[in-house]
């Protein structure tokens, strides 16, 4: 795993890592500045784009209330969360999100573009 590092997600900062073995991204986040995202760079890029994306909006969603399980839901399936919001909501937690994805892309497409040059040697 490859630390690229600690960005602002509009909300709070996130430690962010690249994966080259993995396709997909997953979030984690604590009260105490430990929250980190894992992106997969196995993928084509607009994939790793668009996890970047899912995982960064669901945490803003998450820290901005917005993101909800059914309750019970006893199975913890993570394909039941639904978000609500309005549109200044979404609005918001957009502009959040916009401020991770401009710092990130430069680096992970460089890296991306690194890694499929070496799997394609392979």
């Amino acid at each position: 795993m490859i630390k690229l590092g600690k960005f602002d997600l509009g909300i709070r900062f996130v430690t962010v890592y690249a994966d080259p073995n993995i396709y997909g991204a997953k979030f984690s986040y604590t009260a105490h500045d430990e929250s980190r995202i894992v992106i997969g760079i196995a993928d084509n890029f607009h994939g790793i784009i668009s996890n970047l994306l899912h995982e960064a909006a669901e945490m803003v969603f998450g820290e901005m209330r917005l993101r909800y399980t059914p309750s019970p839901e006893i199975g913890r399936d993570n394909g039941a969360y639904f978000f609500a919001m309005d549109h200044t909501a979404f609005s918001e937690a957009m502009s959040r999100v916009a401020v991770l994805v401009e710092k990130l892309f430069p680096i992970l497409y460089k890296l991306h573009k690194k890694h499929a040059k070496s799997r394609n040697r392979g």
